[in-house]
């Protein structure tokens, strides 16, 4: 079983700061996931909040971590592209004058 100690999270508050809380929508949690964070906080003498609140921004923290990593691949996917294109084209030494022998343009 997972367990959350305060000593082994020494930032982790008792208590969540709700002074500057927006009042937004609370999403219905199934009642297993209820009773698995009732045990977790039986278990770490933490609230339930405060080991939801460490949880999600777990969560959100590796996800957007993943997503900038993606985002940059792609980037770095379509930077390649654009390198072997024009690799291509000085090989090739195409300009935009070059046509086809209908007179239509070919290599752009």
């Amino acid at each position: 079983m997972v367990s959350i100690e305060n000593e082994q999270y020494p930032n982790m508050k008792e208590r969540i700061d709700r002074q500057d809380d927006e009042n937004f929508y609370q999403p219905k949690i199934h009642s297993d996931r209820i009773r698995e964070l009732y045990q977790l906080s039986q278990e770490t003498h933490l609230p339930m909040t405060v080991i939801v609140d460490y949880a999600l921004r777990g969560y959100y923290n590796a996800f957007i971590e993943e997503k900038e990593k993606r985002q940059q691949a792609q980037a770095d996917a379509e930077m390649n592209m654009e390198s072997r294109f024009e690799e291509h084209r000085q090989e090739h030494e195409f300009d935009d004058t070059d046509q086809w022998e209908d007179g239509s343009l070919y290599g752009f």
